[in-house]
């Protein structure tokens, strides 16, 4: 499953799969009530996330891409990512967050919207060097290490590969959610993970509030400490080569 939770009736779950491969208790407790046996269930430690991602990145990696960014010791950097294609809001995202704090800076990463990515010009130079904007780009896990919040929708890789970085989220989630994704809102902002709030325009305001509340701040970075290491994309490897080991009458390994 690429989603922490299932969204049934007949979504990702079924009684006739052979087996399932989940990342949280939650959708394994899913798999059991619907019928599937704990021989069929397969829990890693936490969702697939690209190779790039490992070792994850320490301090030398993140005082690097700072460096190149340009940012001081005492600046905040807030990555501003709404998926592989990028979505309209992070426009009027990013002048906010630009106008909380002189020392913020903003990295925008546009993806695959060149329209969006143009239109951000013109909010870059006025900026002063403090917004950073990026089109599609393989270093996120970079991008991550040296960012401070991150402002994101509520995609299950997104949130997966800030859990992994140890990156607070600031999400959003109302009726124009995805389904799918309604999960993660509540997954964040029950389990301390992140920030959840109900409009994309409330996001800017909710990072502030986060960014002048060092506790808060603390007791959320702590919660994501306590994650398992994530080490899926290993696993899953793992757990396939058993199952086909099995299947052909083989040792398994």
């Amino acid at each position: 499953m690429t989603d922490f939770c299932d969204f049934p009736p007949h979504f990702w779950l079924e009684r006739e799969l052979d087996g399932v491969i989940v990342a949280t208790d939650a959708a394994a407790r899913q798999a059991g009530e619907l019928g599937l046996g704990a021989d069929r269930v397969f829990r890693t430690s936490g969702m697939v996330l690209h190779p790039r991602f490992y070792p994850r990145a320490g301090p030398e990696r993140r005082a690097m891409v700072r460096r190149e960014l340009g940012l001081d010791e005492g600046d905040v950097a807030v990555l501003v990512m709404f998926g592989g294609k990028g979505s309209p809001e992070m426009y009027p995202l990013c002048v906010a967050l630009l106008e909380a704090s002189p020392s913020w800076h903003v990295i925008a990463v546009c993806g695959d919207n060149p329209r969006l990515f143009e239109g951000l010009a013109e909010v870059e130079t006025q900026s002063g060097g403090r917004l950073h904007r990026l089109p599609f780009t393989d270093r996120v896990a970079d991008l991550l290490s040296a960012s401070d919040l991150f402002v994101t929708k509520p995609g299950p890789g997104c949130l997966a590969e800030a859990f992994h970085q140890r990156v607070p989220p600031v999400v959003c989630g109302n009726a124009h959610t995805i389904p799918q994704e309604r999960y993660n809102v509540r997954m964040v902002a029950r389990e301390g993970l992140g920030v959840a709030v109900r409009h994309w325009r409330e996001m800017p305001g909710a990072a502030a509030a986060l960014a002048a509340h060092p506790e808060r701040l603390h007791e959320i970075r702590r919660n994501l400490t306590h994650l398992p290491d994530n080490r899926a994309v290993y696993e899953v490897l793992d757990i396939v080569a058993r199952t086909v080991a099995v299947r052909r009458g083989q040792p398994a390994a």
